[in-house]
């Protein structure tokens, strides 16, 4: 069975994936179109499926056969590198300043996360207790970030809990509050939620009974949609 070089892209795309793949995403490449996914499903090389009764969108898998097709083909073909222009920049003071940050934000910000999950461990083992916080309440450090940083770690995050905890891409805000409150404040947090939304990027979900909820004040309350409580990656 001949594959063309769409097809190709296509397969290499859903096996190496590291999370399940929609028809936007896989559509999101230049040269994939609709009509090239439908085909390799025509032709039982992949197939449509849905991993959860409350998933919005279908995701697509390898069949075996597509498996098989699979490990027959050749690694992409590498880009060559192109030389660099070797014409001087001036970079100022301000824009230097700024690297910096970036670069101690992304160091610190794991960092943290380590040791929130170590105390964790150490209050779920009695060998410390847990004082008790606010919702509201100023989290131990704040870390001026960008929305693209912000997006990159609540992926990390999101993907991180959902494999965890087995939420079919439905992912409870509080959950994910828990993970990043060590480093922004709830109102950036909730911001840069709201922008991600903006850009259809993410989904923010509400829940359909507040009394069915693990945490409901740990929800975002909107004025006109009520508590908005799960992420749902687009």
């Amino acid at each position: 069975m001949e594959l063309n070089e769409t097809q190709k892209e296509i397969l290499r795309k859903i096996a190496t994936s590291k999370r399940p793949l929609t028809l936007s995403l896989l559509i999101k490449a230049k040269n994939i179109r609709e009509d090239d996914v439908i085909s390799l499903v025509n032709m039982g090389i992949i197939e449509e499926y849905v991993d959860s009764p409350r998933a919005r969108k279908s995701k697509y898998r390898l069949t075996d056969e597509g498996e098989k097709i699979y490990q027959t083909l050749p690694p992409p073909e590498k880009k060559p590198k192109t030389a660099r222009k070797s014409a001087r920049s001036s970079v100022s003071s301000e824009q230097i300043e700024q690297i910096v940050k970036r670069a101690i934000s992304q160091a610190i910000v794991p960092l943290i996360t380590v040791i929130q999950e170590i105390q964790e461990a150490l209050v779920e083992s009695g060998i410390i207790q847990k004082k008790p916080t606010s919702l509201d309440s100023t989290p131990t450090m704040t870390i001026k970030i960008t929305l693209e940083e912000f997006k990159k770690r609540l992926q990390q995050e999101y993907e991180r809990i959902d494999r965890e905890t087995r939420s079919g891409g439905m992912v409870k805000i509080p959950l994910i509050w828990k993970a990043m409150s060590a480093w922004i404040s709830r109102e950036e947090f909730v911001n840069f939620l709201f922008q991600l939304e903006e850009q259809r990027i993410i989904d923010l979900q509400i829940a359909s009974d507040e009394r069915l909820v693990d945490s409901p004040d740990e929800g975002i309350r909107h004025p006109t949609r009520g508590l908005i409580y799960y992420i749902v990656w687009r």
